[in-house]
């Protein structure tokens, strides 16, 4: 039988990615009501944007901080670094 690691699969507990079980940790070493709702919300989160969107969960924490990103610079950033991007040239042009 195959082992996990040569697919560069990330390992999973049933439907959940291995890694959220900080989550679960936390949430039995630190038990009540609000760790646990926390841990569950959290999962289901992660749950509904790896089956749902299928993002690995490196994607869409990726995208959140882009978002967040967009949100503080309000404007989109270039895909290309500040330093690569050309400067602007005035050419002499009379706009009217």
């Amino acid at each position: 039988m195959a082992d996990w690691r040569p697919t560069f699969k990330s390992p999973k507990l049933l439907i959940v990615d291995a890694r959220l079980s900080v989550f679960i940790l936390l949430a039995l070493v630190h038990f009540s009501k609000l760790t646990v709702g926390l841990a569950l919300a959290a999962m289901g989160i992660l749950v509904f944007v790896e089956v749902r969107k299928r993002m690995s969960l490196e994607s869409s924490i990726r995208g959140v901080r882009m978002m967040l990103v967009n949100m503080a610079f309000s404007k989109k950033r270039p895909p290309r670094p500040y330093a690569k991007i050309g400067r602007k040239t005035d050419y002499g042009r009379i706009l009217d």
